[in-house]
């Protein structure tokens, strides 16, 4: 709620030479979204300990089911109701209200592994907290640097002018939709990993580590293939112009050549990693490369050079290539094998 009511000076900070309706849309978009931040995340604590107790079916049923009451919704409250950038913001809203509610209702049910008691009984548990916030925070940092530095990105390609704007919208949009396979079994390893590394089984967890990152970077692959292929057709039904349809081609056939042989090992290898308890080293790296390659790398090839949305790019995948040899290196090393999750 904080950032909702910020957030007009957050805006005004990232993109603040933007037109003044694509800054007055981003503000309605952000203030309803905002409303959704703590439905969210009950949705994905729930669906963590569904995972962690081996049902990871659910939690994927109930976030398609919801992915697609989303889309319905931005068709209809767009396109029908006429509700333009507050209609898209309406229907994300109501699909993670959605989330949430179901999956509260499952844990909530009798018979679960872990059931919601009645929060009357709730009581803090010092000495688990330390445990989960040694565990948690870290994770939280990374991930909150990664979506700040995100943010900051967006600010520099803001300078691009309009073009740039829907050419980066694109291209973002359709490498994140390409990843999403991968991520899954990104969560899936870190799930088996945890299990393994529970009940002493290192050698079987380093097995899964190793197995789960030939998987993805199979998907990658098949996905990468996919936009690669579908991506002239879908700019031709977008408001992009000649220009921006034919960048936005040309920076997904590039990220896409070489995310089949850096993405896996940059982003589902340290799952393996953080499952282990290792989550400093995976925060630092992640930290360290997102700033130094993908915000101040980006921001210096788009500012002194005149390659243009060209050095985001070529930043973003400098990003993917330092963290690879970083956590290909910290597992070989074995250290991460030194660290526990409990006493």
């Amino acid at each position: 709620m904080t950032l909702a009511g910020l957030r007009t000076p957050i805006l005004r900070l990232i993109f603040g030479s933007v037109e003044a309706d694509v800054l007055a849309a981003a503000d309605v978009y952000f203030l309803v979204t905002a409303l959704s931040y703590p439905f969210l995340g009950l949705y994905s604590v729930s669906a963590a300990l569904h995972r962690a107790t081996g049902n990871s079916k659910r939690p994927m049923i109930v976030a398609a089911v919801a992915d697609g009451i989303n889309i319905i919704g931005n068709a209809i409250l767009i396109f029908v109701c006429g509700l333009g950038v507050l209609g898209a913001a309406l229907s994300t809203l109501f699909s993670r209200i959605l989330c949430a509610v179901v999956m509260l209702y499952f844990q909530s049910r009798p018979g679960q592994v872990i059931t919601l008691g009645r929060l009357r009984d709730f009581r803090l548990d010092g000495a688990m907290m330390k445990r989960i916030f040694r565990i948690g925070l870290p994770a939280a940092v990374e991930n909150g640097m990664f979506q700040f530095g995100k943010l900051v990105v967006q600010s520099t390609v803001a300078s691009l002018g309009t073009t740039a704007i829907a050419a980066q919208a694109i291209v973002s949009t359709l490498e994140n939709f390409g990843s999403m396979p991968a991520m899954a079994i990104g969560t899936g390893l870190l799930t088996v990993a945890g299990q393994c590394l529970g009940q002493g089984k290192t050698e079987e967890a380093k097995h899964y580590i190793v197995y789960f990152t030939k998987i993805s970077t199979g998907i990658v692959l098949a996905t990468s293939v996919l936009l690669s292929a579908s991506v002239p057709i879908v700019v031709r039904f977008t408001a992009l112009s000649a220009a921006g349809a034919s960048l936005a081609c040309q920076l997904i056939w590039f990220s896409s050549a070489l995310k089949v042989f850096i993405w896996p090992c940059a982003f589902t290898l340290p799952n393996g990693l953080r499952a282990s308890g290792d989550v400093s080293y995976t925060m630092w790296v992640s930290g360290i490369s997102m700033w130094v390659f993908r915000v101040a790398l980006s921001w210096i090839l788009c500012r002194a050079t005149s390659i243009g949305l060209w050095g985001v790019w070529i930043g973003w995948c400098v990003d993917w290539l330092f963290r690879q040899i970083c956590f290909v290196a910290r597992y070989r090393s074995g250290k991460w094998l030194g660290k526990k999750v409990l006493e």
